[in-house]
């Protein structure tokens, strides 16, 4: 399913990866604002989402509590990095492209 901009679930879904990643990432942490190199695309908010566009989307595993989704980046920053604390993000930036896979733990989601 794609993500659509006016469902709340989907904002709040970028949300608490963008709240959680920019918290755990070194580089971001220690950027102001955490904009690491220009990436603001990071700042998930409803007036923005428009730069980052959710191409792809999973349900949450109940098994698991995995989440995976492919972002894109309208303005194709490349970036990387894997963290790994309460909960584990890996993220990979392609060219225009983002795949993040997010596992939480249970109480998170």
């Amino acid at each position: 399913a794609a993500c659509n901009p006016y469902r709340s679930t989907d904002i709040e879904i970028l949300e608490r990866v963008q709240r959680k990643f920019s918290k755990l990432a070194p580089e971001l942490k220690s950027k102001p604002n955490r904009t690491a190199g220009n990436w603001n695309a990071l700042d998930v908010e409803t007036r923005r989402i428009n730069s980052l566009v959710l191409t792809e989307q999973s349900n949450v595993d109940k098994q698991t509590n995995n989440l995976t989704f492919r972002m894109e980046n309208m303005d194709r920053k490349c970036w990387s990095h894997a963290v790994k604390a309460g909960l584990e993000l890996q993220c990979s930036f392609n060219s225009s492209t983002i795949e993040i896979n997010v596992s939480f733990e249970s109480n998170i989601m």
